[in-house]
């Protein structure tokens, strides 16, 4: 395999920052395996925007909602990421 280290993976999502961002607020995700990403989520809303910056971020915008839960799933060719709790702000 030329591409040893590309191997396909389910993605993990560790962390998302800042706490409680609001609609259209730019939230940092951390974890592993997002290259190729093709959906941020919000709960079952997708982020309005989003860009891979490397294997283990991503810049997402956060999408209209309702205050409260929303957890962070990724989602790669090699599946969805376990959700990450995440509370959205007002």
């Amino acid at each position: 395999n030329p591409f040893t280290g590309w191997e396909v993976t389910i993605p993990t999502v560790s962390s998302a920052t800042p706490a409680a961002a609001a609609a259209g607020k730019l939230v940092t995700i951390l974890g592993a395996g997002f290259l190729g990403a093709t959906a941020v989520k919000f709960g079952a809303v997708s982020a309005t925007e989003f860009v891979v910056v490397n294997g283990s971020t991503i810049l997402a915008v956060m999408p209209a909602g309702s205050p409260g839960s929303a957890p962070v799933t990724v989602t790669t060719p090699g599946g969805t990421s376990t959700a990450l709790a995440y509370t959205r702000g007002a």
